[in-house]
């Protein structure tokens, strides 16, 4: 089997020893003495730093290779939502990479390679989204998979925290914006919008002051000439005879 090479996939790298280890009879004892020979750059300095007791645990050095590469959970979350299709790849073979990308993540994320499973990490990663980030680390440290677990833990955090509003910031919707009546009102939601703390489904916000009109260069010529016509009326203290009007003879 030829050496680890830094342009390849670490783990697919280490799928094709598993399997050619198996297909050899190599007893599992001694899969991290074999792997370590083929490994080349910073995956051999990985092995090299490794307690002598751990250096010799294939899966313990296989956690730690796919770690030192970003290949964790959150490496192939990251890869599943943020590849895209590479020069000369077809369509076809990016879809089938962005689909082992997924199972590998469902694979990492201890849940079932199922519809159920699938399900259950999706709307944990949404709700990982909502929540306040403090609640989002608190989860992610005990590791939790299970829905319901998730949502008593979360529910206990709020309890020992305090109400929600101690620590999520309400903020307006677009009916609020839109109903807005007051500049002193304005002047506060436009430097939210400018302050980057205003968003709507992960877009910034814009905003315009619902009672400030926005005049063309037509209607400042048209308002202007008005406002003279007003002003000689005014000074010369006879309004000009219309149909409506009655001149006294």
């Amino acid at each position: 089997m030829a050496p680890f090479d830094e342009k390849d996939d670490l783990d697919s790298y280490l799928h094709r020893f598993e399997r050619y280890a198996a297909l050899q009879g190599w007893s599992k004892i001694n899969w991290a003495i074999y792997v370590s020979a083929l490994l080349r750059g910073k995956a051999l300095d990985v092995y090299a730093r490794l307690p002598s007791d751990q250096a010799q645990n294939y899966d313990i050095l296989k956690q730690a290779l796919l770690k030192r590469y970003a290949l964790t959970e959150e490496g192939y979350k990251q890869k599943f939502y943020e590849s895209k299709e590479e020069k000369g790849e077809s369509p076809q073979q990016f879809i089938i990479r962005l689909g082992s990308y997924f199972c590998r993540w469902l694979e990492l994320a201890g849940v079932e390679q199922t519809f159920a499973g699938a399900t259950s990490l999706m709307v944990r990663e949404r709700y990982y989204a909502t929540c306040p980030k403090s609640l989002e680390l608190f989860l992610k440290e005990r590791a939790v998979t299970e829905l319901e677990e998730l949502g008593k833990l979360a529910e206990q955090y709020e309890d020992a925290h305090g109400a929600k509003s101690s620590f999520r910031q309400e903020l307006p919707s677009y009916r609020q914006v839109s109903n807005v009546q007051d500049n002193e009102c304005h002047e506060q939601v436009q430097a939210m919008v400018q302050n980057n703390q205003m968003s709507f489904g992960g877009q910034q916000a814009s905003y315009r002051h619902p009672m400030r009109r926005q005049y063309t260069p037509k209607q400042d010529r048209r308002n202007t000439a008005i406002s003279e016509t007003n002003r000689q009326e005014q000074s010369s203290g006879q309004p000009e005879p219309n149909e409506n009007h009655e001149v006294p003879l």
